[in-house]
């Protein structure tokens, strides 16, 4: 997954501990990935061995498409061993397994949140599947952590449903001209508010201008919604971010002088780094942001399944790590 250039110099220094010993190394966390690798020296220091620690990883976003060449590897390998009868059933079988998926999975579902509360990618994608697949509705769910991905998929996949911020939704809307069906909530709070971080120099927002300012809502109608009208928004050299937790983080070495990110964001630095934040002044409470919507981007025949199933999902079990990874818990009716 891409991340911007400031950010490769930023590693944390954690000291490790496994099996009775200790390493202090440095390392680099990408906020968005699935895993993230320990290397082998690392492992061994630590008394690991290499063959005793496998792991699976589940294929997401448009790398899972891929799953289906594997069966038909198996066919081209194994066709030897078949007489024309059996490779004429198999393929039967197999082009009847096909129809069935697609007919299974009809719906599409796209799922875009920088503001984000869980990295674990797949295991949302999987409750998600499996709390719509219960409930009769088989769906197909991509994650996407950065926007630019998720634009250019809908073209090539045309998804039917999408979970994103209310600011993306808003700033897309004459675009995609996808219509909102649900909106979430936190505890019967249908926004938040999200806070200006600056590094010392700046006293006030008027001082931003020609300063770099990392935020994951780059978009000219979000700093315009979040900013009173005195403030020169065209000045400020905003750059975008993929995660809430670059953000802060970029500020905290250094690398921009501003940030507007949640005051979670803000605890976690100051959780993982305290010195660092001594050097940061929270300069303002932002305006208030309205939660994730879920939208229909074009008339839907199970769209009132869907969105009665969705409203309904509980805050608790595994639908739980669904609803905190958009950090609400539930969505109601938005009308």
């Amino acid at each position: 997954m891409f991340r911007p250039p400031y950010l490769l110099d930023l590693l944390i220094a954690p000291t490790l501990n496994l099996n009775g010993k200790s390493v202090k190394e440095n390392g680099l966390v990408d906020s968005g990935a699935t895993v993230n690798v320990l290397p082998y020296s690392i492992g061994a220091k630590l008394g690991e061995k290499w063959d005793d620690n496998k792991a699976i990883i589940r294929l997401s976003g448009s790398i899972y498409e891929m799953n289906y060449c594997k069966y038909w590897n198996f066919f081209w390998i194994k066709r030897t061993h078949f007489n024309v009868k059996k490779i004429f059933a198999f393929v039967i079988m197999f082009v009847s397994w096909l129809v069935l998926i697609n007919e299974s999975y009809g719906e599409i579902l796209f799922v875009h949140n920088p503001e984000e509360k869980l990295c674990d990618y797949g295991l949302v994608k999987k409750s998600l599947e499996k709390y719509l697949s219960l409930n009769g509705l088989y769906s197909e769910v991509y994650i996407f952590g950065n926007t630019k991905d998720f634009e250019t998929s809908i073209s090539r996949l045309s998804p039917d449903i999408a979970f994103i911020t209310s600011y993306y939704y808003f700033s897309k809307q004459n675009d995609f001209k996808w219509k909102s069906i649900l909106k979430g909530h936190y505890k019967n709070k249908n926004q938040f508010n999200k806070i200006l971080v600056c590094s010392k120099n700046i006293k006030s927002p008027h001082d931003l201008a020609y300063k770099s300012l990392a935020t994951t809502s780059y978009c000219l109608s979000f700093l315009k919604s979040q900013f009173n009208e005195d403030v020169n928004i065209i000045n400020i050299r905003a750059v975008k971010v993929s995660k809430d937790i670059d953000a802060i983080m970029a500020l905290g070495f250094g690398q921009v002088e501003a940030a507007i990110v949640t005051q979670t964001s803000f605890n976690r630095l100051k959780k993982i780094n305290p010195e660092i934040v001594k050097n940061l002044n929270v300069l303002i409470k932002l305006k208030p942001i309205l939660y994730p919507k879920v939208a229909l981007f074009h008339n839907l025949k199970s769209a009132n399944k869907y969105k009665k199933t969705i409203a309904n999902m509980p805050y608790s079990g595994s639908t739980k790590k669904v609803l905190k990874y958009f950090g609400i818990t539930g969505f109601i009716d938005e009308e």
